[in-house]
């Protein structure tokens, strides 16, 4: 029997996740702006609403962040040691969501 792997070190995404971060990454890296979801939709074969979910899944495992409620989306900083994406720390960038006073 295999012991359990911990899962606080594990990200656990599927396929089509996985290409939607792939195309998220290749997105920005071209850009360097928000990438909308249309934008990634023009890559992957799947309606516009399956990539919303993806992405949404990926900002809950720490590897997208949602800029504002339709300011688009962009990857978290890449660990290449490890070949994933890590949260960005403190500072690294600026609030998705303004809090005004």
């Amino acid at each position: 029997m295999n012991s359990p792997k911990n899962s606080s070190t594990a990200t656990h995404i599927n396929q089509f996740q996985k290409a939607v971060l792939n195309w998220l990454e290749k997105l920005h890296k071209n850009t360097r702006r928000r990438v909308k979801t249309i934008d990634i939709a023009l890559y992957v074969p799947k309606h516009e609403r399956q990539i919303r979910y993806a992405l949404v899944a990926l900002e809950a495992a720490g590897l997208a962040q949602r800029v504002g409620q339709r300011g688009g989306w962009l990857p978290v900083a890449q660990n290449e040691a490890v070949g994933l994406y890590t949260k960005p720390t403190a500072g690294q960038f600026p609030s998705a969501r303004p809090t005004y006073s």
